[in-house]
């Protein structure tokens, strides 16, 4: 597995509603420059990445791949359009990679992705995970509610909140995702939960992610994004 090249796919599929603007949150400025740019410069400067495939809102295509061009992102070789859900994206990603590669599933509204998290992701895979995904510990304890009422706690030692990248051996993700499809119940929010349901032999790594690789979900978080910004 050690000689497999490692492919980025960007998801950036979601819109700007949360946010307030009618334009995909991943194309929204942050200091200057598109979301989605941030994210691809940090997969474009990785060492550990060869190769970033973009899957799109499929009405803005033209404008990423007029980012591509303008920032110089050499190793997009891809801007797809996205699917109307996550997994969507993920599958029509899955079915233009090719043969064993390593494949990171990074969402592009996340801009302070670091190199540390990139490459103990691959560091991961190589090092024997087929599957492997970004957490950080809670620093919240987790209730569980019913009717507007608590009804107990989590043990907080054992919870972590997941992040991107998560990385996958490509074959090991088209499995999951093969047995999925004979699942009328399935519903998922993430890739490696897909893993962790329909191969649940198959030991998933936990790269240790960081507070500020936060995904810009509302009106708050690019506040947040562009405050960071202007931090070391």
């Amino acid at each position: 597995m050690s000689a497999s090249r490692v492919v980025a796919v960007l998801l950036a599929g979601g819109t700007g509603t949360r946010v307030g603007h009618e334009l995909p949150k991943q194309l929204l400025e942050v200091a200057g420059r598109p979301v989605i740019a941030h994210a691809l410069e940090a997969f474009q400067r990785s060492g550990a990445v060869d190769e970033i495939v973009v899957m799109m809102t499929p009405t803005h295509l033209a404008e990423v791949q007029a980012l591509v061009a303008e920032y110089g992102f050499g190793k997009v070789t891809r801007v797809l359009p996205g699917g109307d859900t996550r997994t969507a994206s993920t599958r029509g990603a899955l079915e233009v990679l090719e043969g064993d590669c390593l494949v990171l599933f990074h969402d592009a509204a996340r801009p302070f992705v670091t190199d540390r998290i990139i490459a103990e992701c691959v560091d991961a895979l190589r090092g024997g995970y087929r599957a492997v995904t970004t957490a950080i510990d809670s620093a919240d304890t987790i209730v569980t509610v019913r009717d507007g009422l608590m009804t107990g706690s989590l043990d907080r030692s054992c919870l972590a909140r997941c992040q991107t990248p998560q990385g996958f051996a490509r074959t090991a993700l088209v499995e999951a995702y093969s047995l999925a499809d004979e699942d009328p119940s399935f519903t998922a929010t993430d890739d490696a939960s897909v893993v962790a349901r329909y191969l649940p032999d198959e030991p998933i790594g936990v790269v240790t992610g960081d507070a500020r690789n936060f995904k810009i979900t509302d009106a708050v978080d690019l506040r947040i994004a562009e405050a960071l910004s202007d931090r070391p």
